[in-house]
């Protein structure tokens, strides 16, 4: 079970949360360098993700470990990895 793929869906969110939070003038350094810092982390991820994919193939992930009509299922192959 790869259950690392939900991290690109978590950290945009996060992301944004947090300069929303973070939007008072003397805030802005942190709140554009969580955003950042998130793009970053996406950047790298996919990259990591790409090289995952050549070496041990497909990359599945079932949300909550429900069964497919009923539950997300999350799936990584070369061409979603390189959109990423």
């Amino acid at each position: 079970m790869a259950n690392h793929l939900f991290l690109p869906l978590i950290s945009p969110i996060l992301a944004a949360a947090l300069a929303v939070i973070f939007t008072r003038q003397q805030w802005q350094w942190l709140a554009r360098s969580v955003v950042v810092t998130s793009i970053t982390f996406n950047l790298v991820y996919s990259l990591w993700l790409i090289w995952l994919i050549g070496s041990e193939g497909r990359q599945v992930a079932q949300a909550s470990n429900w069964i497919a009509p009923f539950g997300i299922t999350l799936m990584a192959d070369g061409a979603s990895a390189i959109m990423l």
